[in-house]
């Protein structure tokens, strides 16, 4: 499973001003970083790591696929309202299952 976290060019900020990079393998449960070399991180509960890719894993990324046997929609506006509702509903589930994996690592 792979995340990625991009920079705003708007905010002034551009990646050579990027300090450090953090690489989090929730697969496997590692953490990398560029600048401490030796650090040691505890391993993520097994449940905990199971509990949240079993979450993501049942997230619906690609709605167009899923949606393709269905008849089309000639309305611009409705289809782009329809796309921006589904987007929305992505981001609240993908809120919620952070917030879930936060909280059982607490």
């Amino acid at each position: 499973m792979c995340f990625s976290c991009q920079y705003n060019t708007h905010s002034g900020c551009s990646p050579l001003q990027v300090e450090e990079l953090v690489l989090v393998d929730v697969d496997n449960g590692t953490v990398l970083t560029t600048q401490h070399k030796g650090l040691e991180t505890p391993h993520l509960p097994t449940a905990v790591v199971e509990e949240f890719l079993n979450s993501t894993q049942q997230l619906r990324a690609n709605t167009e696929l899923a949606s393709a046997h269905l008849a089309s929609n000639t309305n611009l506006a409705a289809a782009r309202e329809k796309k921006r509702s589904q987007r929305q509903q992505m981001n609240r589930q993908l809120r919620q299952i952070f917030l879930q994996l936060i909280g059982n690592l607490l």
